[in-house]
């Protein structure tokens, strides 16, 4: 199915929908008791789609201040109950003055400093084991600053005992203008599962969040008034959905589509339809399938028919009675398969390993990227000293990569709260906890040391650019090598800089590595003007014993992960590609050895929500796997000027010696990366001879399409025509010298003066062959010797138009040429026209090489316009500007088809100065082109222009 949708809405969209899906589907009524008439004596209570609902609606049936079955989960040493921050005097209410979201009751919790909560009591609300339950409620706040609300939701098992794995908490909101819905889906993992508790609580900054408690010197704010209200509090049960490709991180590398597993289970014993699709980068709907089971479980090993390698959102929706009750995302990439011991270069990725799920996928992200080396933040607020001792699994991760030759750094993105408050440091200032050997940081940093010192040697400090005066900054990254050093053989100290901020040169020093971080405000040219200007300062601290002095460049998806609007995603691919190619080909072309630059992806990839999210690779991860392929071990050998707008870069493998097959030699010997480097609306199509073979061109995802030499002209030579557009595309199979060679031929000057005579021009030619090479150039056009011998123009006249030419390896020469023209030659653009003959590694067909030369006056401008009046009259304007020196004086002529010539003049007209005369004909038609000549006065030059009439 190849048809054209709406854009499919990122999965936080989704919430609303589902919920309302939920409370539609079967519920009855506002309780969610069941429809007169239906068939519930076989099934037990908790079976239907709203197991409970809570709208506090109690005034006629509850007596006590709170609701049913609900209790004030305060610290109370009566109970005894100890709960800190949690004072007796805040005391949850049934509210029936305050405006409620429907209705007239609701549940207040208010502050009087302090948190609040009200907690269902234990029994109260019954769950099946390994099922998936959605909580929402409607949350109002009045009078908070610092404190906000949230809904808590933990599952019990027979005994009471909570299952803290299941806990599952909403968002902290602050909602003072309206009522806000909050939702929380608690995923059955549990088999022990048998109730469900769930909380409503009013949290000071103190309690909001877990790790708090680790800073006792902390002074925090809080409300001494204020409160929540919450209302439509609603449970219900969702069905169980999964769709993965069995992967972690969702690449897979395969000739076929891959299989996707699609599960869907429910309880409820409702009709369910179920529908999957599968969308491209274009948000593009590529496939489509609805699952059917009569026993209410779909469970599919489901072939996908996709169009070629490429990312990919699956989107699995389930419905009862056209609801949406159920919604599972699944972002996945296809890729080739690939060597893995290709060398990717510079190109490494940037994984959080503090984050437990990204710990389990980041092999087969780096795997599944292609890269080689990678970079891993090891430290947060949360790290504890035995986080990275040897049998946990961020330790377990690093060794596997270790073992399997993946080149690591680390970076110490902030320091762990007991540190900190032990230092009095916040957080985020890492490199000061490094500058003493024997501090504290030891307590954390000395075992890991000594696990990893011997094979990691770069250590980044901190995760955040720095704004900090360069020489302080270099004291203090010396100070952290010399505490490295005692466990890291000449350690290399990383510090992140932002972007827009200028190098220092007293930073470009041995053992210091500097990592920009691009803002998404960076051009590709600045980026090299970067690296260049990194280059020249790092070249004056050669011959150190240490590390010499790094630079790296750390990019990122510049769009929600999230989220998929087509071209808007595309074209955020295509921009981050162009900058890692800048950065790569400036690297390259640098005086420093490739080893000394790092091109960083970080972030490219999302977390779906809940206990069961999956990491999603985002689309820029298949782009760098396809940059670290094709360009990991390459070099840089010279940018083409050939088209106008257009960008080529002509790069060579460095293991082209060993290649022994003719094929072998063909994918070896080199390449190009070609890109528009503006949008334009009309096609682009580069038209060359790359090489005597086919060549395969690559798109960014790593599709492969092979291009034949089309035979061309009236002689049949062969050209290679490639559709050129804004995204990168990398050509393989190409003979760099040819294609050097040919770019290298062309006319100088390259413009020709409108005036009569012979004018001296010359046509250049380089060998950039590491041999002799001889054959002849043959200018062909302008002259019309590329067509039939009767369209010969005769008023060209160029000598000699057989330019013979033998080369010593590297040679350039300039080739005399006398050209000749009629004085009537409209000025503009030509098409200039050469025919090579050439021997140089083999003997090669006759090939075609197109240039464009300008006609022209210079320093003078003639600007033409037309238009046709009501009454059919033609009024050509004509504008003229000159940059020469002094004042100037022209005659301007117009003609027209069977109309008398019209002469007006121009005087004394100074440099910048516009003049503009007006000629109308009374018998041109739609179609006539009518001449204008531009004669400067005492002289022998003319510039002939026409224009159309419209």
């Amino acid at each position: 199915m190849r048809t054209r949708p709406s854009t499919p809405a990122r999965p936080a969209d989704w919430a609303t929908r589902l919920i309302a899906g939920v409370l539609c589907a079967h519920t009855g009524n506002a309780l969610g008791q069941p429809e007169p008439h239906s068939d519930t004596s076989a099934r037990p209570a908790g079976a239907g789609r709203v197991v409970r609902a809570f709208d506090f609606e109690e005034q006629d049936t509850n007596p006590l201040p709170v609701p049913m079955g609900w209790l004030r989960a305060q610290d109370d040493p009566a109970v005894p109950r100890e709960r800190p921050g949690f004072p007796i005097w805040n005391g949850a209410v049934l509210d029936y003055d305050s405006p409620a979201y429907a209705g007239s009751g609701s549940a207040m919790l208010p502050t009087n400093g302090g948190s609040t909560s009200l907690m269902l009591r234990y029994g109260e609300l019954s769950v099946f084991p390994n099922t998936d339950y959605l909580v929402s409620a409607r949350v109002h706040t009045q009078g908070l600053r610092h404190a906000r609300a949230r809904l808590v939701a933990i599952l019990l098992d027979q005994q009471g005992h909570e299952i803290e794995s299941s806990r599952s908490a909403s968002e902290l909101i602050r909602s003072e203008n309206g009522w806000q819905q909050v939702a929380i889906e608690i995923e059955g993992l549990e088999p022990d599962a048998a109730f469900m508790r769930l909380e409503l609580q009013l949290l000071q900054p103190e309690q909001q969040h877990e790790h708090n408690k680790d800073l006792p010197f902390m002074v925090w704010e809080q409300d001494f008034s204020g409160a929540a209200w919450f209302d439509n509090l609603i449970i219900a049960q969702l069905p169980r959905l999964n769709i993965t490709t069995g992967t972690p991180g969702n690449i897979i590398e395969s000739d076929t589509p891959p299989d996707l597993h699609v599960l869907v289970r429910d309880l409820t014993g409702d009709e369910i339809q179920a529908n999957l699709r599968i969308f491209d980068v274009h948000a593009n709907l590529v496939q489509q399938e609805l699952l059917t089971s009569d026993d209410r479980r779909v469970q599919h090993y489901w072939r996908s028919e996709l169009p070629g390698y490429g990312w990919y959102r699956a989107l699995l929706e389930v419905f009862v009675d056209r609801q949406l009750v159920g919604v599972r995302t699944l972002d996945f990439i296809w890729a080739p398969p690939q060597d893995a011991n290709r060398d990717s270069g510079m190109f490494s990725l940037q994984i959080d390993l503090t984050d437990p799920r990204l710990v389990l996928a980041a092999p087969s992200l780096i795997y599944g990227s292609r890269v080689n080396q990678a970079n891993l933040h090891i430290w947060n607020q949360s790290t504890t000293p035995d986080s990275l001792e040897p049998g946990t699994p961020i330790t377990d991760t690093i060794g596997a990569l270790l073992n399997r030759g993946t080149r690591l750094s680390f970076t110490i993105a902030e320091l762990p709260l007991q540190l900190a408050s032990t230092i009095a440091s916040d957080p985020d200032e890492v490199l000061n906890a490094f500058r003493d050997p024997n501090g504290p940081w030891t307590q954390w940093g000395a075992g890991m040391l000594d696990q990893y010192g011997q094979r990691v040697t770069n250590w980044q400090f901190s995760a955040s650019p720095t704004q900090e005066p360069a020489d302080t900054l270099l004291r203090s990254l010396s100070d952290a090598r010399r505490s490295l050093s005692g466990f890291v053989p000449g350690p290399v100290s990383t510090i992140p800089w932002p972007i827009d901020r200028p190098l220092p040169a007293a930073l470009a020093t041995p053992g210091v590595s500097l990592q920009l971080i691009d803002d998404n405000t960076t051009a590709p040219e600045a980026i090299s003007q970067l690296v260049e200007q990194w280059s020249a300062q790092r070249s004056g601290s050669e011959g150190s014993d240490e590390s010499p002095a790094q630079l790296g460049i750390t990019l990122q998806p510049q769009h929600d992960l999230h989220d998929q609007h087509g071209t808007q995603v595309w074209s955020a691919v295509g921009a981050l590609a162009r900058k890692a190619i800048s950065f790569w080909w400036s690297a390259n072309l640098s005086d420093a050895s490739p080893q000394g630059f790092e091109l960083r992806l970080s972030n490219a990839w999302w977390i779906a929500p809940g206990k069961r999210g999956q990491v999603m690779p985002a689309p820029e991860l298949i782009v760098w796997r396809t940059l670290g392929t094709h360009l990991g071990n390459r070099d840089a050998i010279e940018e083409l000027d050939l088209l106008e707008g257009v960008k080529m870069l002509v790069i060579s493998d460095r293991n082209q010696q060993d290649a022994e097959s003719d094929e072998e030699r063909s994918r070896a010997r080199g390449g190009m990366v070609v890109w528009l480097d503006e949008p334009t609306i009309d096609p682009v199509v580069l038209g060359l001879p790359l090489a005597r073979t086919p060549v395969r061109v690559y798109d960014m995802f790593g599709n492969e399409t092979v291009v034949h030499p089309s035979m061309s002209g009236n002689i049949g030579t062969p050209i290679h025509r490639i559709t050129l557009t804004r995204s990168p595309q990398i050509i393989e199979g190409v003979n760099p010298d040819l294609v050097r060679f040919l770019s290298n031929l062309r006319l100088t000057p390259d413009t020709l003066e409108a005036r009569s005579g012979i004018h001296k021009h010359a046509v250049s030619i380089r060998n950039p062959w590491p041999i002799s090479i001889s054959g002849r150039v043959f200018i062909v056009e302008p002259g019309g010797f590329t067509g039939s011998p009767d369209q010969i123009d005769r008023t060209w006249d160029i000598l000699p138009r057989v330019l013979p030419f033998s080369l010593a390896p590297g040679e350039q020469r300039e080739l005399p040429v006398d050209i000749a023209y009629s004085l009537g030659e409209l000025a503009g653009t030509k098409d200039l026209v050469f025919d090579v003959e050439l021997l140089a590694d083999g003997d090669y067909p006759t090939l075609r090489v197109h240039r464009n030369i300008e006609l022209g006056l210079q320093g003078v401008e003639m600007e033409l316009t037309a238009r046709r009046n009501e009454a059919g009259i033609t009024v050509i304007t004509v504008r003229v500007t000159h940059a020469l020196a002094g004042e100037q004086h022209f005659d301007v002529i117009a003609i027209a088809p069977g109309e008398p010539r019209i002469r007006r003049s121009v005087n004394a007209l100074q440099p910048g100065q516009p003049a503009t005369r007006q000629f109308a004909f009374a018998r041109a038609k739609p179609g006539d082109e009518i001449v204008v000549v531009l004669l400067p006065r005492d002289t022998s030059t003319r510039l002939n222009k026409s224009v159309l009439v419209p």
